[in-house]
């Protein structure tokens, strides 16, 4: 027999070694696709949080919302609530607001 080769199945065990690091591997992507999950969701929270905290207290009154609400608001939302825009934008709204203070009466 060759001096090089023996009785040995190399072969198994480096597939025995290729499957345990894959576990490994799938493991730590799995770890960090949570880690993102998480910061997006807490991102997404804190943009909500943002947006909410720039209405004008009438704008809540009228929706039948506190400051006090926004918390526990937005806990319920689920990622999929949470990725929802205002359908005007902050300036839209604050360029109606000037509108009507300078030119009605």
């Amino acid at each position: 027999m060759h001096p090089d080769l023996t009785h040995k199945n190399h072969l198994n065990d480096h597939n025995t070694q290729s499957v345990a690091s894959q576990l490994n591997d799938t493991k730590a992507i799995n770890v960090l696709r949570r880690w993102i999950s998480a910061a997006v969701l807490r991102w997404q929270r804190r943009r909500m949080m943002h947006a909410l905290d720039r209405l004008d207290d009438r704008i809540l009154t009228d929706i039948g919302l506190s400051r006090s609400d926004f918390a526990d608001l937005v806990k319920g939302l689920d990622p999929h609530e949470l990725r929802m825009t205002p359908v005007a934008s902050m300036r839209t709204v604050k360029d109606v607001n000037d509108y009507k203070t300078h030119y009605t009466a």
